[in-house]
């Protein structure tokens, strides 16, 4: 065309024939640019989701998706990772309850507060069903309330029968008080006291 224009320079459609071809390779130079920017965009996203940038990808998506508004894979994958942040960051508050809730118990366990301990321990339970430190505690201080019982029960037998043996014995029947001491013996084997009176 730049040929037939130098041959016949009054003819107009060389001229516009060569406008057209300038304007196709300005198109198709801003077009490769263009290719190349949202290329680059899109490896640097997978390289941040790769390094769990998760922000930093979601970002590079939008710039990518705002380079070329009409591709569907920088959406999706907004769409994906922003779901993914939420989880995380629901998990993240599930998690710092759960471990508030274990300090809490081992906290009222520490001073003896089995009772308070056991509650704490079963609302980290229903938080995380699937863990067994909460259920294994609960079954531990459970069992440590009911031997704090037994023993209880076993101290004041015990007392009773050694106040009884006492009374006896201060009456003058040493027979019946012999018999309480030996029956305080069955209670508290261990204990001096009755072995010393008998």
């Amino acid at each position: 065309y730049t040929e037939a224009g130098t041959i016949d320079p009054s003819q107009s459609e060389p001229k516009e024939k060569i406008a057209e071809i300038d304007q196709a390779i300005q198109t198709n130079m801003a077009s490769a640019e263009l290719d190349e920017n949202y290329n680059n965009l899109i490896t640097e996203a997978e390289g941040r989701e790769y390094s769990n940038d998760l922000t930093g990808a979601i970002a590079s998506y939008q710039k990518a998706s705002n380079l070329k508004p009409s591709e569907i894979l920088p959406k999706d994958k907004i769409r994906e990772l922003q779901e993914l942040v939420s989880s995380n960051e629901i998990q993240a508050k599930l998690d710092a309850d759960y471990n508030a809730l274990l300090h809490a118990a081992a906290s009222k366990e520490s001073v003896n507060d089995l009772s308070g301990a056991i509650s704490e321990y079963q609302k980290a339970s229903n938080l995380k069903p699937s863990e067994s430190l909460p259920k294994e505690k609960i079954a531990e201080l459970q069992g440590l309330i009911a031997n704090n019982a037994n023993q209880a029960q076993l101290d004041a037998d015990y007392n009773k029968l050694i106040s009884e043996a006492g009374t006896l014995e201060a009456s003058g029947n040493v027979d019946g008080a012999i018999a309480k001491y030996q029956a305080a013996l069955g209670v508290k084997p261990t204990e001096q006291l009755p072995k010393d009176r008998i």
